[in-house]
């Protein structure tokens, strides 16, 4: 189903909460999603809020809707919809410089790559590459599943980050 506006900008409503492109719609369909799928987060959470991160509205719809698959884009690099695994790639230590690249709440959804995705409750998403060199900044969840998926950039902010603003160790 398209609406007007969505189709001018290319993009499909897979339902009222996913607005994703036709390729990432084909994409997240053959990965097991469907727009009635709802996992039951309780566990994941607790977990994701045990490592230091707050569960805002926008997180909790995409981890009832996307946690637990494996995404496979055109590399066939999967990318791991795992709120909790992407939370425990950071040590306490370094979630001051996480929330220093990005003011405002950011939860962590998932892997693949090399990079971490975690989306703010504004929309926008965040990759941070796991060895903190670089990174994304996409305004909204289409532009996320294209670069990952499709290894396409929609137009992402990118910035190499400079050594003060990298945790000790890397």
């Amino acid at each position: 189903m398209k609406t007007s506006s969505l189709y001018l900008r290319g993009l499909v409503m897979a339902d009222s909460r996913i607005q994703v492109s036709s390729r990432v719609l084909s994409i997240l369909r053959e990965s097991g999603w469907s727009s009635a799928r709802r996992v039951d987060v309780t566990d994941t959470k607790a977990r994701i809020e045990k490592q230091g991160f707050a569960i805002h509205p926008v997180a909790l719809e995409m981890l009832q809707s996307f946690d637990g698959l494996v995404l496979r884009g055109v590399t066939g690099r999967p990318m791991r919809m795992d709120g909790t695994s992407a939370a425990r790639a950071f040590e306490d230590d370094e979630l001051p410089y996480l929330k220093a690249l990005f003011p405002g709440r950011l939860c962590p959804i998932g892997q693949s790559g090399g990079m971490i995705y975690l989306v703010a409750e504004d929309g926008r998403w965040v990759s941070l590459h796991e060895g903190w060199t670089v990174i994304y900044v996409m305004k909204s969840m289409d532009d996320m599943f294209t670069f990952s998926l499709l290894n396409e950039n929609p137009g992402a902010s990118i910035r190499e980050l400079n050594n003060d603003e990298i945790p000790s160790g890397y």
